[in-house]
């Protein structure tokens, strides 16, 4: 097994790709970040390593973005996609893109990024993490996301999706700007456990591993369970980070990372979460990796997931217009 931790890079395209950039510069994630936006007034403000913004030779708007419009964004990003991709390090093992669906350059962005990379970097395994628009947006923010999801699909190693209107839904009198600022906190916070996924521990995962499972795996589903008592009770959580509406049931594999304090990880309850996952929801494919914490750093416990091949009939919904 390597003891070299793989590298990630995490690129935001667009408003919302942005937002959650700046999202996981406040939680110190250790991997590289790049900011990508045709506007400059957001991207400005937005905490990453290398900002890059791109369109300003454009006469639409050179400092206000794509108009909204999925075919300017792409069509930005094809002309300047060489000024992303050289601050991405050619030994760069996965790229975690994250976007907005609905708007232009993100929605339109990062598939052209992801389709390029995917022909000049073909060993890097591109992670696609991105959201969908809270009805409240209109039809035409939702015709861009569904297109611009389509676009994901074709292009990415994997994608896990977030909708906005299903958080609106769990969450019944949100206000649409904490609903931004919500999805935004949750996203940036999976995104720093994918980023941990092969830290050191007493049991450890080989990125090899995880980039078997994730090469065209398709739809995946990641979650965080944490509770102070046990770990049984954090799988109960894990499943509130469902933003799509998933079905694990006899998916392609599942990663499994157990955190806390030494002596509140039981073998029972470890044991009982494999069961749930091999048994319970069919899953061949399961690696596990547990990680000790000194109590004043992780007075809880937590149980972190992700599951490469699960199916959505939210999403196939979506997809033909019908929510």
């Amino acid at each position: 097994m390597s003891m070299e931790r793989a590298k990630i890079i995490c690129v935001g395209v667009g408003g919302c790709g942005c937002n959650i950039i700046t999202e996981l510069s406040r939680l110190k994630v250790e991997a590289k970040t790049i900011a990508v936006n045709t506007d400059f007034a957001v991207l400005r403000r937005t905490s990453a390593d290398i900002l890059v913004h791109i369109g300003a030779h454009r006469r639409i708007d050179a400092t206000r973005g794509a108009g909204g419009m999925p075919t300017i964004g792409a069509e930005i990003m094809e002309e300047e996609v060489d000024r992303v991709i050289e601050n991405i390090d050619e030994d760069t093992d996965m790229v975690i893109g994250i976007a907005g669906m609905g708007g232009g350059t993100g929605t339109g962005g990062l598939p052209t990024l992801f389709r390029h990379l995917k022909t000049e970097r073909p060993d890097t395994i591109r992670l696609a993490i991105v959201t969908l628009p809270f009805k409240a947006e209109g039809p035409l923010r939702k015709r861009n996301a569904e297109y611009g999801l389509r676009q994901i699909m074709q292009v990415s190693d994997a994608y896990i999706v977030f909708s906005n209107e299903l958080l609106r839904r769990k969450h019944r009198f949100i206000a649409l700007p904490e609903g931004f600022r919500m999805m935004n906190r949750i996203i940036a916070d999976i995104v720093n456990q994918i980023v941990r996924i092969d830290e050191p521990g007493l049991m450890n995962i080989d990125f090899s591993d995880v980039r078997g499972i994730l090469r065209e795996g398709g739809l995946a589903f990641a979650g965080i369970g944490r509770d102070r008592r046990s770990l049984r009770l954090c799988l109960d959580k894990v499943f509130d980070c469902d933003y799509a509406s998933v079905d694990i049931t006899n998916a392609h594999s599942a990663v499994l990372v157990c955190e806390g304090m030494a002596t509140k990880l039981k073998e029972e309850d470890i044991t009982y979460i494999q069961d749930i996952f091999s048994a319970k929801y069919k899953i061949a494919n399961i690696f596990m990796a547990l990680r000790t914490r000194p109590a004043p750093q992780a007075p809880w416990l937590q149980l972190f997931t992700l599951v490469v091949g699960v199916k959505s009939n939210y999403i196939q919904s979506f997809l033909k217009g019908v929510v």
